[in-house]
């Protein structure tokens, strides 16, 4: 007995599957190198900065909240945006964003 073959059983789960994974890492991988860049730090990444953490407490205080899946992913985004804004506050204090000139 043969089984029936699905139009797009194949596209569904295995093809595009892979090719999705595979941009997701991608992107995400640049988005790493250009945290990197930015801040002019080899060891820069989301866990020293503060960005997990804001995101983290914002999710958590949106499914308290009971919002939706939609409304838990934008409130995780700005609390990961407002982390950043606070790091970058904070350090900047009275100086300006320009790098430090050294006194050689």
């Amino acid at each position: 007995m043969r089984r029936k073959k699905f139009a797009g059983s194949r596209s569904t789960c295995g093809y595009r599957a892979h090719w999705t994974a595979f941009g997701v890492g991608g992107l995400l991988a640049v988005a790493g190198v250009l945290m990197q860049v930015l801040l002019r730090n080899p060891l820069a990444e989301p866990y020293i900065l503060g960005t997990s953490g804001g995101a983290a407490v914002a999710a958590l205080f949106a499914m308290t909240l009971g919002l939706g899946a939609v409304l838990v992913d934008a409130a995780a985004f700005a609390g990961a945006l407002g982390a950043n804004l606070l790091v970058f506050a904070i350090a900047q204090g009275s100086g300006s964003w320009a790098p430090a000139d050294c006194c050689c």
